[in-house]
Order: structure tokens, then C-alpha cells, then sequence
């Protein structure tokens, strides 16, 4: 269906550029990194040049819930207010409130849905939990009586991955979500580990392939995956239309701590390369390995920025910098995505063959000499292996 771009900080010109060559086939935009009349105008720009650009804004309402919040414009946003308490959500006029300036704030932007705002849960069943499901159950009230307004509504949920542990509360979850008449759902998995990794609790992997499953193949909801980085191929195979992953790390994955102030600093991300062949994000370095040995055929993704390297004597040499680093990211995921041709059962022995084939040119690397760093080791393979066991023991394919 569509890899997403998640939009941050610092966009420049890499959504248009990213529609442009079709490496992406729309954009999530984030109300923290943008002015409202930014983005009405950016939003417009895009519809204008790309038409056909599926785009979506994420309000990232749940902000208002931490404490100290990263929200650089989110204060200037009506709906928004900082250090907000479960106590500012209880009663239905608070609720309807919150709902109706969220979604009204949203009506001008020439989006193709709106969405609703939630707040972080951290396990179901949790009191924060309860108020994510009152906010969709007013923002489906709300909605409904929108006059004019043809344009879905997409519930919004932020659930932490711990509470994808218990099978019982996510059966209880989808039991709640489903019986309710849904035409989207933006889903959000904040994730337990800050660094940017691959790596995924097999259990609770296979437990939101199975949300996935459940709510896009077997309910026809289209379920949208924000912050979401090559495990998004999983997603999508198992059921959700499409997933959105971002230019910067802190975009490919959804973790408290990005959005809550804290000193500044860090390093300066070392340049990667994203191989579909080995459903990893590898650096530059291990690429240049790769090359030595003579086995960079099998490691490219067969994108059109993979020219940029191959035009140089080696992938050091190559005029490999950030924006393009970005774009081959989309077109890898983007690749990985076309070939999902929504048969389920083939789309899942697909998914095995890859896996396996990913972990068979991992040790062919490894015994040539290749050093992989421990971020970009073959760990995660593992790990998604075992989920697709679990996922499809549970559904039967």
C-alpha cells in the first residue's frame, strides 16, 4: 500500500523530494514540529504538486500527559496544553472539548482524514488506557455529526510494547476496538528500548502482527503504523495498509524520552545504508566491507540511489551524504513494501524466505570477514523469526 514519511525536525525539502522520485507514497506530519500556518501551507503545497499523496497529521495530543514535554509549536495548537492529569479527563464535557478542538483543527488542512486524540497508554487495562478509549468513543460522536466533513476518522492509539507481553489484554483490547464501526486507525508502539534497534520481544512482536491482523485483514480497518522502521514489512504483511518511518532515528522508532526535555548533546549519526537483502539498516563502513570482498551485489537493494554508490570506486568514495541516505531508506522500505501482494498465506512464506535468506547472506558476510557493529548484527532476524512462528501458530496460515 504506502510507506509513509513520519515528518520532524528539520523536513527542508525531503518530503517533496521523496514524493517526487516515489520513494515514499505520503507523509504523517507531527503538529510538534510545525506552526499551524506552516503547515496549512506546507500540507496545501504537497496536495497541490502530488494529488495523489496520501497525507495524514498526527495532533500528538499525548504530549500534553508528559512531563517536562519536548512540544516546541505543539503550545500553539488550541487543543494543546502542557502538564495535563488523568483528573482533566474525567467527565464527558472535558472530553467532548478536547475532541472537538483536536479534530476542528484539523478540518482546514488538506489532509485525507482526520485523527483523533489519545494519550499513552502503558498497559491495557491501566487507567490511561480507559481514557484513550473515551477519547475515540467521543471523537466517533464528534465526528459523525461533522456537517460536510466526508473525510475518515483515524482512532489515534499510543501503546507501550510491554503491553503487547499478555495476549489476554490485547484479545480485550480488540474486542473493544472492533466493536465499534472504524474506518482507521493510526497506531503508535512505543518502544521499551531508547537506541535506535532492529531488535523486537519475539512474543510481543507476534502480539501486534496479530492487532494488525486483526483489525486491518480480518476487520478491513485501515491501520496505519506511525513511527514504525523495516519491522513495518511485518506489519504489513500481517494486515495494517501502511506504516511511516522518518529521516531521523528519533522518527523510526517511538520512545518516551524523545519527547521529553533533556540537555543537549550526542553525536552526530554515522551515514547507513538500508539493504532490503538483509532487512537491516548497515553502516557505511560495513558496506565498504562488503565491497571488498566482492560481495556488494547481493547486499544492494536495487534502488535508483544505489547509482550513487555504484557510479564511485567504492562506497566511501561515493557522494553518500544525509538526504540521500534518506531517500535510499524509503526506497528500500519501499521496495520491501511493493513486493506484499495482500495474499496473506504467500505473503507470509514470502516473509519466511526472506528472513532466511537475510540470515543466510548474514553468515556468508560474517565467515568472508565482515564486522558488523552491534547495532547492525543479524540479532533481530532471530527474533523476527520466532514472532512470524508465534503469529502464524495463532492465525493458522
Amino acid at each position: 500500500m504506502t510507506v509513509y514519511a513520519q515528518h520532524g525536525y528539520g523536513k527542508s525539502d525531503k518530503l517533496s523530494v521523496g514524493l517526487d522520485t516515489g520513494a515514499i507514497g505520503g507523509v504523517v506530519f507531527s503538529a510538534k514540529d510545525e506552526k499551524p500556518d506552516a503547515l496549512v501551507s506546507c500540507i496545501q503545497q504537497l496536495r497541490d504538486s502530488k494529488p495523489d499523496a496520501r497525507l495524514m497529521f498526527d495532533p500528538q495530543f499525548q504530549l500534553c500527559m508528559y512531563n517536562p514535554a519536548k512540544s516546541r509549536y505543539l503550545s500553539q495548537y488550541d487543543y494543546y496544553a502542557p502538564g495535563r492529569r488523568p483528573s482533566d479527563f474525567v467527565g464527558a464535557r472535558k472530553l467532548q472539548k478536547f475532541v472537538r478542538l483536536t479534530l476542528d483543527a484539523q478540518i482546514p488542512l488538506a489532509v485525507d482524514s482526520l485523527v483523533a486524540p489519545t494519550v499513552h497508554v502503558d498497559e491495557f487495562g491501566d487507567r490511561e488506557h480507559q481514557i484513550a478509549l473515551n477519547l475515540a468513543a467521543e471523537s466517533l460522536e464528534y465526528h459523525s455529526g461533522l456537517a460536510g466533513e466526508d473525510r475518515p476518522l483515524f482512532l489515534s492509539f499510543v501503546i507501550g510494547e510491554h503491553a503487547f507481553s499478555r495476549r489476554g489484554g490485547v484479545d480485550e483490547f480488540l474486542d473493544q476496538v472492533t466493536a465499534w464501526d472504524i474506518e482507521g486507525i493510526y497506531l503508535v508502539i512505543a518502544r521499551a528500548e531508547p537506541g535506535y534497534t532492529q531488535r523486537f520481544d519475539a512474543n510481543r512482536l507476534a502480539h501486534i502482527m496479530y492487532a494488525a491482523h486483526v483489525l486491518g485483514y480480518l476487520n478491513e480497518i485501515e491501520v496505519v503504523c506511525g513511527y514504525t522502521d523495516i519491522h513495518g514489512i511485518l506489519l504489513r504483511t500481517a494486515g495494517a495498509a501502511g506504516f511511516a518511518t522518518g529521516w531521523s532515528q528519533g522518527c523510526r522508532r517511538y520512545h518516551r524520552g524523545s519527547f521529553l526535555v533533556r540537555k543537549g548533546g550526542g553525536r552526530r549519526p554515522r551515514l547507513r545504508y538500508c539493504s532490503a537483502s538483509l532487512m537491516q539498516s548497515i553502516f557505511l563502513g560495513e558496506l565498504e566491507q562488503v565491497h571488498d570482498i566482492d560481495m556488494m551485489p547481493s547486499v544492494l537493494s536495487g534502488t535508483p540511489c544505489d547509482d550513487v554508490i555504484l557510479e564511485a570506486q567504492s562506497p566511501e568514495d561515493a557522494n553518500w551524504d544525509v538526504p540521500t541516505a534518506i531517500r535510499q531508506h524509503w526506497e528500500a522500505l519501499s521496495a520491501l513494501d511493493d513486493a506484499i501482494d495482500d495474499d496473506l498465506e504467500t505473503d507470509l512464506d514470502n516473509l519466511s524466505a526472506n528472513i532466511e535468506t537475510a540470515q543466510a547472506l548474514y553468515a556468508e558476510l560474517q565467515e568472508a570477514g565482515v564486522a558488523f557493529d552491534r547495532p547492525t548484527r543479524d540479532d533481530h532476524l532471530d527474533d523476527w523469526a520466532d514472532a512470524l512462528r508465534i503469529f502464524r501458530d495463532r492465525v493458522g496460515f
